[in-house]
């Protein structure tokens, strides 16, 4: 483990996300280690979070590119239905959902949105990072 997460000295960001399956909030928390690049620390469930846009911080927002995201970080897990791997941006709401719901059609990764959202379509493209807030300054409520 990086020194620098050990000793507790990291910066600290969180991202919000919504699972697909049962459309309930969570963040994913993330660690900038000694190396300068961000790792995964954990998947965190919103017990309140209902149906919806996914909580807000009282927090400054940051903006990580995912070149700032190491390439050795796991793909975390939802704690909602438990799908692994990196949640997806949905075309239609703009927030990241699990991929709980997505399928292969046609040869290629079709994702569906959580009921509320009904958004749909094939995965693909770029994503150039991630929105969240910065734990230091404030976290999700």
């Amino acid at each position: 483990m990086d020194k620098q997460l050990e000793s507790g000295s990291a910066e600290i960001v969180e991202f919000p996300h919504l699972c697909a399956v049962f459309d309930k909030s969570y963040i994913s928390r993330y660690a900038r280690g000694a190396n300068g690049l961000f790792h995964l620390i954990e998947m965190v469930r919103l017990e309140d979070g209902g149906a919806g846009a996914p909580r807000r911080s009282v927090g400054e927002p940051v903006s990580v590119p995912w070149e700032e995201v190491s390439l050795d970080s796991e793909n975390g897990r939802c704690p909602w239905c438990g799908v692994r791997g990196w949640p997806a941006l949905c075309p239609s709401c703009s927030h990241y959902v699990c991929q709980g719901r997505t399928t292969v059609k046609d040869g290629r990764t079709y994702f569906r949105c959580r009921e509320s959202c009904g958004g749909r379509g094939f995965i693909g493209g770029p994503i150039e990072g991630a929105q969240g807030w910065n734990k230091e300054s404030g976290s999700l409520r």
